[in-house]
């Protein structure tokens, strides 16, 4: 700031009656402009003591001071530097004139009796209004003003009394939260943190700005000692290594922004009156307030809304939390609008990036499912898609996870379900009640990202990574009535019903989370449930609601409770959830116990299973997604009625279902309607309530081919098929598929390919881009069952394999027994050569399917068997090979449970008789294995057995290979073994 000539200025602070801090105009909004202090010239002020009490006040210095802070402080001003001393160095001594009055501050300080003038002789320094001062002091002496008083009274009270003990917990106390009371502030430690002396008693009190943080100035440095090393032990950063060496330690910096906040609250209160609104006490007895001043207009202002706005302070949570709800809106509000502007400390603030794809920000619909008590599923009306929304801001209690059911549950026939944390069924219960089915209107609001830790998937956290997307929910009031906002439609905030009544918790938010629009209103929604001592936040344990499960064993006996009669009529229940458009799980209404339920009769497409108990896994039937969609919009979450007739062997419930209300929806009904069911050819419309009905839904869907009907042909009289060269018809729908052996144990065990090898080509091209260095590093260790990569030792290419065994390696070193799932052959590898499975490659199905030759029993000499083998694998180098499918047995890998019986045909070959299966039976290495039962009456299977029979008897004739010394097949050379006792089945 230059001092040659008179300078602009604005007065900040008043050290003493003799003594300003000017402050220059700001030219860079980034940083503080330059400030000077002045002592005015030829002025003797009263000094002011420590209120500490370790000095006292001279006579009148408080008085003298305050006389000067409301003349000047805040005010224009010009000054200009009169002098310096070299007695006392680093002072300066000039002019100041309030500006436009032109008033000068010496002289109306010694006019009103406040300081006397230094006595100065020619030539020295001193004020170039000397004698102006000297004539306003003679007029003060005479009048006896200020210092010059004869008023005993007066020079009574001419010092301050000492400060007494301060408690901040005490005030609070005392004066209540919420109670304004008037202030002095007299210093600024930081942006939001002020030293005040409360009024009248001036009693020093620290005041931190109740729901603001501002960065915090660099600390003092530490005192030296007296050997003039540091007080303080070295730093572990290294700052004691250069006072070692004789070198200064460098200061701790300042926070970023940390002086422009301090000079921004300083500008406004420091040396003003202002008003401390009590807002709340540390544990570190430190008191938390607003703080109020008035503006250049006199109209209040709120310092922490301010500081908020410009950006040079933080909203911590842990703050704000002690204000009331709509003084912590402003406060937010205040932020959120310094984060757009990117204001202060949030210049550089990036919004968070939305990891959600909405389809749109507001969307209506009904509610198809309530997951949890804030978790609801609704039905986008403009998009038709199922989107499952978290209700923002809020914190139901958690339903956990089902645990297995204990070994004592499972004597009795029932398990116990645990229903998670207190008053989380109600919670949800409450939702469902109230929203399902109702038309609701979602306004979304932000996204977030869970999950991602390692472990198991159990525990909170845990599995990959999610992003729940977060909204409010509106549904629409019953009664019309206004929500109270002039033009506002009639709609409650489902979050807020929860709270109200105690069913959920507003979630804590930190600082920079996004958070619901509302977030106000819910608070005070849950601070009326926590004066009503409502649910969560009262004593009283909600009613034990543990829902049981019967057991496949206890169904039967069940049976008797819930098959209806003509007197007791229906049975009442809530669908749980949905298996599939025809299976459900019901809980009853009178009796708390869940039952699988299925629609007697009906049958709806089912979704793809993962192959378990010796079963193969099966794809997706056509319009199954289609058919559980609909079910769920009809049923899941309602309230139905069951008309139960039986239970089957695996203790599923079967009958009708319908739904209550004025206008019920038949289940079986609607979904034969609108062509995603069949009734069982075993249906009897008789025995079913709307029973025909049904059938003539069925008949409707079919005649105008919906759905699973789009490709109905209806049955004609069967045609006679054309046998080819050798007197053998093809099997009704079976065509020849091109097919490649890709591995081979023995004739009768080998792995085929079959379908063209396109998606071999796809994936091919996915593992051809695999090298060391982009398969990164190895995945966590895998368990039985598991898709992964793996390099095959003999080309050191990568394939798609599957773990089907822990291998026994080195200690630390893992192995794994690995199955090709798209060649068959199997190989113990090193953890080091398998890498994670991409989710392209997991889509695909497994390329290599076991298989055997159809109808074929191998040679078991080993001789003949090696010879089978010679001949099979000679058959597979040859260019051309297709197989027509015969049937399917049980297998034991574990991405291959069924073993596929093929008839071998090379290209252009139709008839049996010049398969692969014939040769080997025609040179003696294998004999005819004729199948039982169902299977030998299929279609085409007796005249593929003609012609392998003819095949094998050319063998008998020409003595060939197992029939060079006779007949094996005989029943002299093999007897049945005897059937063990107590064997059942046919004899």
């Amino acid at each position: 700031m230059a001092s040659t000539g008179w300078c602009y200025a604005t007065v900040k602070d008043v050290v003493g009656a003799d003594t300003v801090v000017v402050v220059a105009a700001s030219k860079n909004a980034s940083v503080p402009p330059p400030e000077k202090r002045i002592t005015l010239s030829s002025l003797i002020a009263p000094r002011l003591g420590r209120r500490d009490g370790t000095t006292e006040d001279e006579p009148f210095a408080y008085a003298a001071k305050d006389f000067l802070r409301k003349r000047a402080i805040g005010k224009p001003c010009t000054f200009k530097i009169d002098y310096k001393l070299d007695s006392v160095p680093g002072r300066e001594f000039g002019s100041v004139f309030l500006t436009p009055q032109n008033e000068n501050l010496a002289l109306s300080v010694v006019a009103a009796g406040w300081a006397k003038v230094r006595v100065s002789g020619e030539g020295l320094a001193r004020s170039p209004y000397y004698a102006e001062l000297e004539a306003s002091q003679q007029a003060a002496e005479a009048k006896g003003l200020g210092l010059w008083t004869k008023d005993a009274e007066a020079l009574a009270k001419a010092k301050r009394e000492p400060p007494q003990e301060f408690s901040a917990e005490a005030l609070l106390q005392s004066a209540g939260k919420g109670k304004p009371l008037p202030a002095l502030v007299t210093a600024v430690a930081n942006g939001s943190t002020l030293r005040v002396s409360l009024l009248p008693h001036l009693t020093p009190v620290t005041v931190l700005v109740v729901g603001t943080q501002a960065p915090s100035m660099a600390p003092r440095p530490a005192p030296a000692a007296a050997n003039g090393s540091s007080a303080e032990a070295p730093a572990a950063n290294g700052g004691g290594a250069e006072a070692a060496n004789g070198a200064p330690a460098a200061a701790p910096a300042a926070d970023p922004m940390a002086a422009l906040a301090r000079h921004f609250t300083e500008m406004r209160v420091l040396g003003r009156e202002v008003r401390v609104v009590l807002a709340g006490v540390d544990k570190f007895d430190n008191l938390f307030g607003s703080v109020v001043y008035a503006d250049a207009e006199e109209r209040p202002v709120d310092l922490g809304e301010q500081l908020l706005r410009a950006g040079l302070a933080r909203c911590p949570e842990w703050s704000v939390a002690m204000l009331a709800t709509n003084e912590a809106f402003k406060l937010r509000n205040a932020e959120r609008a310094a984060k757009q502007a990117k204001a202060g400390l949030w210049r550089n603030y990036v919004p968070p990036a939305s990891a959600g794809a909405r389809l749109s920000d507001r969307f209506q619909g009904p509610v198809v499912e309530v997951v949890s008590g804030d978790c609801l599923v609704v039905l986008d009306s403009a998009s038709g898609l199922e989107r499952r929304v978290m209700l923002s801001s809020i914190k139901a209690p958690r339903l956990p996870r089902r645990a297995a059911p204990a070994a004592a549950a499972r004597q009795r026939g029932v398990e116990e379900i645990n229903t998670g944390e207190t008053w989380a069924p109600e919670a949800k219960e409450f939702l469902r009640s109230r929203l399902i089915g109702r038309e609701v209107s979602v306004v979304m609001e932000y996204t977030r990202k869970v999950g991602g830790a390692p472990g198991p998937e159990s525990l909170p956290g845990a599995g990959p990574e999610r992003t729940l997307v977060f909204g409010a929910v509106f549904l629409p009031r019953a009664d019309g009535k206004d929500s109270g906002d002039k033009g506002a439609p009639a709609q409650d905030n489902v979050a807020k019903m929860l709270l109200i009544r105690g069913l959920a918790t507003a979630a804590k938010h930190r600082s920079d989370d996004e958070r619901s629009a509302h977030y106000e209103e819910l608070l005070e929604a849950e601070q009326e449930a926590i004066k009503g001592k409502k649910a969560l936040h009262g004593a009283r344990q909600p009613p034990p609601n543990n829902v049981r499960q019967l057991s496949a064993k206890a169904a039967s006996d069940y049976l008797p409770f819930v098959r209806s009669d003509r007197h007791k009529g229906p049975v009442t229940a809530v669908v749980d959830f949905v298996i599939a458009g025809h299976r459900l799980k019901v809980v009853l209404k009178r009796d708390p116990v869940q039952l699988p339920f299925a629609l007697a009769g009906v049958r709806t497409p089912l979704r793809a299973q993962q192959a378990s108990a010796g079963r193969p896994a099966t794809q997706d039937e056509p319009h199954c997604h289609e058919a559980l969609a609909l079910t769920r919009r009809l049923v899941l979450q309602r309230e139905v009625e069951l008309d139960v007739e039986a239970v089957d062997r695996g203790g599923t419930f079967l009958g009708s279902l319908r739904t209550t209300g004025a206008k019920p929806i038949n289940l079986g009904l609607a979904l034969l309607e609108a062509g995603l069911a069949q009734l069982s050819e075993r249906f009897d419309p008789e025995r079913t309530a709307g029973g025909r009905e049904m059938v003539a839904a069925q008949e409707r869907a079919r005649a105008a081919r919906l759905k699973i009907w789009e490709s109905y042909v209806p049955p004609k009289p069967a045609e006679e098929g054309a046998a080819n060269g050798n007197g053998n018809a093809m099997a009704p729908g079976e065509a020849a598929e091109p097919v490649v052996i890709s591995y081979a144990r023995a004739a009768e065990d080998f792995f085929v390919q079959m379908g063209g090898g396109e998606r071999l080509g796809y994936i091919a091209e996915q593992l051809a881009a695999l090298d060391d260095e982009e398969g990164g590093a190895p995945p966590p260790a895998l368990c039985v069952g598991d898709r992964c990569v793996a390099k095959f030792s003999a080309d050191g290419q990568w394939y798609r394999a599957q773990v089907e065994a822990l291998g026994k390696g080195e200690p630390g070193r893992p192995s794994y027994e690995v199955a090709f799932i798209d060649w068959g052959n199997t190989e113990t590898v090193p953890a080091a050569s398998v890498r994670a499975m991409s989710p392209a490659l997991k889509a695909v199905d497994p390329q290599a399917a076991p298989a055997s030759l159809a109808f074929l029993k191998i040679a078991c000499d080993p001789e003949l068997s090696v010879a089978a083998a010679r001949m099979l694998a000679a058959e597979a180098d040859k260019p051309g090979l297709t197989a027509r499918r015969m049937g399917a047995d049980p297998f034991s890998m574990r991405w291959a449970p069924r073993k596929l019986a093929l008839l071998l045909q090379p290209v252009g070959q139709a008839g049996a008789f010049e398969s692969v299966n014939a040769r080997l039976l025609a040179a003696g290495l294998a004999r005819l294995a004729p199948p039982r039962g169902r299977a030998a009456a299929a279609d085409g299977v007796a005249e593929v057995l003609e012609a392998l029979g003819e095949a094998e008897s050319e063998a008998r004739a020409a003595h060939a290979g197992m029939f060079e010394y006779g007949d094996p097949g005989s029943e002299d050379e093999e007897e049945a073994a005897p059937r063990p006792k107590g064997a059942w089945g046919r004899k």
